[in-house]
């Protein structure tokens, strides 16, 4: 890797286009490392429990019904069980975001890798990945990759995928049909994984089909193919079926219903969506480029995940226009040279796997934002990436020896726009990171909760944040043996209270999504629970006048509950 960055650098122009691009999105990710934990990437971790409760997936509160405490099926548990020894051996914001930055790492390897997979020809190979990286690293795009959510393991096993299936790589002495059966177990375990950590796996289970019927050639793979794509319809079935069942407690939840009538998909699949304006929010989402706006520089950050009001409009203006014609001209291009491989091969355009994949690709990406009524910026951290990975297919679709014209990459107008995304890309980035580090910086040296962004938690000085929590249950009266049960926590204190049973979040009990509890104190007593841990600013005022307070940290034993609760 040194030597190649050495050759790189003494080389023509791509191979210092390329070392310029890919070396921006590196340093965008290190930057990342200072990003806050947003409120998303704790609630995840909340709701896949099943490893720690018995089998049992949690949501917010238990008011859906028994829908709102799901059984994973078998095929789920592993991610469980990987995420509850992970979560628990490293409970710190600090772990939660190089956890993500590392996801993020290892895709762009694969990304890379893909490349070197599909082009041949070293410069093509070099301009595509400079191009490639140019465009993950626009806007605020990297800080978005680097959340710990779970569009990471999605995108890690799909790519993954697309890998095995255009890598005919046997080793010696292996027959192919003994290779197609470990092509296509691979792909299926990936996928489960993937299904196992959101609904979205089971959106992109398309592109895993298509990889399983082109993985291999040959009558004697068709078996281990065949096999393959029933064993994953199985999976996603199953899939299919516990996320839509596990979600339908929307049905019982006034809130929550109204949430997701607001935000995608699971209202369509649920039956709760309200019906008004439908078919007209499916054609507006048919546009994938709502997805670059999301990943754009902005004042007003999706709750506050980035400080707000970071930008002055002089900068704004040029960097986001930037941004959306870099996007607008790759798209172009690979949309251009896909149907220029179609025109040009006709019916046989489909045994290039590429092509079905890349439709596949891009098929999903519009069916996902079809399906849903309102876009949180993380939605970008999957689509962007996705998007890339099909324009690199285009990109890289061989032309028959004798066709005549030059390759769009190698091309003037076509290199003069990659060489130009370059520039544009170094001046924006570098912008944009000078804006946002400072206060990132700042942010990451106020232990717990930030004044600034109230979706966030700090990833620095956990340990004080741990120590105030244990002093606040020890003058409460909590005592962590037995383990505590049913307690109410907070994103700041679930991950020092994580090894609890079933736990209860403050949104499910006492802010937006508490299906009209009334009363608080007396749900917490009638569900048994061993008390209260979180974060001041939260609780209502008599529950905070009987709290025990530790720097930002309130507790409130169960003893505690029971007095406030005794009529006077």
């Amino acid at each position: 890797m040194i030597a190649d960055a050495k050759r790189a650098l003494s080389g023509p122009w791509p191979g210092r286009a390329r070392l310029a691009a890919v070396g921006l999105f590196l340093l965008s990710l290190v930057a990342g490392l200072l990003v806050p934990v947003y409120t998303d990437e704790i609630g995840w971790r909340f709701q896949e429990r099943a490893a720690v409760d018995h089998g049992i997936d949690v949501m917010y509160n238990d008011l859906c019904g028994p829908n709102s405490l799901g059984h994973p099926p078998w095929f789920m548990m592993p991610a469980r069980w990987y995420s509850a020894l992970a979560n628990q051996a490293f409970a710190d914001p600090w772990f939660v975001r190089v956890e993500g930055v590392l996801c993020a790492l290892i895709w762009a390897l694969l990304l890379l890798v893909l490349i070197a997979r599909l082009e041949a020809d070293r410069d093509r190979r070099t301009r595509l990945q400079a191009l490639a990286f140019v465009l993950l690293s626009l806007g605020v795009q990297p800080f978005l990759m680097v959340m710990s959510r779970p569009e990471q393991p999605i995108m890690l096993a799909f790519t993954i995928s697309i890998l095995l299936c255009l890598t005919r790589w046997r080793p010696a002495g292996w027959g192919e049909q003994a290779m197609a059966w470990i092509t296509c177990a691979a792909i299926v375990v990936l996928v489960s994984i993937a299904q196992s950590y959101h609904l979205k796996g089971v959106l992109y289970a398309p592109v895993a089909l298509v990889c399983l019927a082109l993985c291999a050639d040959g009558r004697r793979t068709l078996i281990p193919r065949g096999a393959g794509i029933v064993a994953l319809l199985a999976i996603t079935l199953g899939s299919a079926r516990y996320w839509v069942g596990h979600l339908k407690c929307v049905a019982g939840d006034p809130q929550l219903a109204a949430h997701y009538a607001r935000e995608n998909v699971a209202s369509v699949l649920t039956g709760s969506h309200p019906g008004g304006g439908l078919a007209l929010q499916l054609v507006h989402g048919l546009n994938p480029f709502e997805y670059v706006v999301l990943a754009m520089a902005n004042n007003r950050p999706m709750s506050e995940w980035l400080p707000p009001y970071l930008f002055s409009p002089a900068v704004l203006v040029p960097v986001d226009i930037g941004m959306l014609l870099v996007w607008l001209l790759a798209m172009w291009f690979g949309l251009r040279e896909l149907a220029r491989f179609v025109r040009a091969e006709g019916w046989r355009a489909v045994m290039q796997p590429r092509v079905p994949i890349a439709l596949a690709i891009i098929g999903c990406i519009m069916a996902w934002g079809a399906s849903q009524l309102k876009r949180n910026d993380y939605e970008a951290a999957h689509v962007l990436p996705m998007l890339v990975l099909f324009c690199v297919l285009c990109l890289s679709l061989p032309r028959r020896a004798g066709a005549g014209g030059d390759h769009p990459l190698t091309g003037r107008f076509v290199g003069g726009f990659v060489s130009w995304a370059v520039g544009f890309m170094v001046i924006g980035q570098i912008t944009v990171l000078a804006h946002v580090l400072p206060p990132l910086v700042a942010a990451a040296q106020v232990p717990g909760y930030l004044d600034a962004q109230r979706f966030s938690v700090s990833i620095g000085g956990y340990g004080k944040v741990r120590r105030d929590i244990a002093q606040a249950m020890r003058q409460s009266g909590i005592s962590a043996e037995p383990a505590l049960h049913r307690v109410l926590i907070d994103d700041v204190t679930y991950l020092a209270l994580q090894k609890s049973t079933l736990p209860l979040h403050r949104l499910g009990v006492l802010e937006a999504w508490n299906d009209g509890i009334d009363d608080p104190v007396a749900y917490l007593i009638s569900r048994d629970s061993s008390g209260v841990v979180v974060g001041c600013r939260y609780l209502p005022p008599r529950m905070r006048a009987a709290a025990t307070r530790v720097g930002e940290i309130c507790a409130l034993s169960r003893a505690g509950l029971e007095r406030i609760d005794a009529p006077d």
